[in-house]
């Protein structure tokens, strides 16, 4: 997965670039699934230099691992 953080004036972006089919499908239930809530976030530096950083958002209660079947019309 890519990961691009931007700064913006009065915020952050951070986009999300599938690199796999498998990456591709976890970002369609991603945004299929994920609610706005987010319950955990933190951004946090490590004595040995790592930098690391987490964002949780909600999931759907009827959320599901499967892509929904569209029919072509």
């Amino acid at each position: 997965m890519k990961v691009i953080v931007q700064e913006h004036d009065g915020c952050f972006g951070i986009d999300l670039e599938a690199e796999n089919p498998i990456e591709s499908a976890l970002l369609v239930r991603f945004g299929a699934d994920a609610t706005s809530e987010v319950r955990h976030l933190s951004a946090y530096a490590d004595k040995d230099g790592k930098f690391s950083f987490s964002l949780v958002f909600g999931k759907n209660k009827r959320a599901s691992s499967e892509l929904p079947h569209r029919t072509q019309r």
